[in-house]
């Protein structure tokens, strides 16, 4: 049961040696689980992003129905037509 390390003839235990593949799987799942912060993150954004449209399409409208109401001095002045 209770086994021994294994010691190498220097008095050292060996070192262990990761392979490339091993190590792009480890980013790979660092990447996956970590990326879900971000996700939240980007979903926020988005809904104040809505909303500021929300309200630009408010002002838009509001401005729009100003100028449905006929103003006092016209914007253009046009040139009466010749008799």
């Amino acid at each position: 049961m209770g086994e021994s390390p294994v010691i190498t003839q220097s008095g050292h235990a060996p070192k262990v040696q990761l392979g490339c593949g091993t190590l792009l799987l480890i980013a790979l799942i660092v990447m996956i689980f970590s990326g879900r912060g971000s996700e939240r993150e980007l979903k926020r954004e988005i809904q104040e992003l809505n909303a500021k449209i929300d309200r630009l399409e408010q002002k838009i409208d509001a401005l729009g129905a100003e100028s449905d109401v006929s103003p006092t001095e016209p914007d253009v002045v046009r040139e009466a037509a010749p008799p």
